[in-house]
């Protein structure tokens, strides 16, 4: 039988550090694609259903912002599947090299 670690889960630090890199690529995409499109941050809320100042938390990084509606907000502007999927490999790529 295995035994209890006590401390920080290398695994886990990882995992959270993936996540976080993850958030912030997704974060950066979808500004430049709201203003590729020139999408203000009202009319991407208003796409939402949610408030400007809501999407603005979000382009700030404000942690209180869920991965949901950062994946949502890049669907409704035109990311597609495999762009967030490309976005997700080259941040777990970025995290092996480290």
């Amino acid at each position: 039988m295995g035994r209890w670690r006590r401390g920080p889960v290398p695994e886990a630090e990882r995992a959270g550090a993936t996540i976080r890199r993850t958030e912030t690529r997704a974060r950066r995409r979808c500004r430049q694609l709201r203003e590729r499109r020139g999408l203000t941050q009202a009319a991407l809320a208003k796409r939402l259903g949610s408030s400007q100042s809501r999407v603005a938390k979000m382009e700030a990084a404000d942690t209180s912002v869920s991965l949901d509606l950062m994946m949502r907000s890049l669907l409704s502007i035109g990311a597609t599947a495999g762009e967030i999927a490309r976005l997700i490999k080259k941040t777990e790529a970025a995290n092996a090299q480290r």
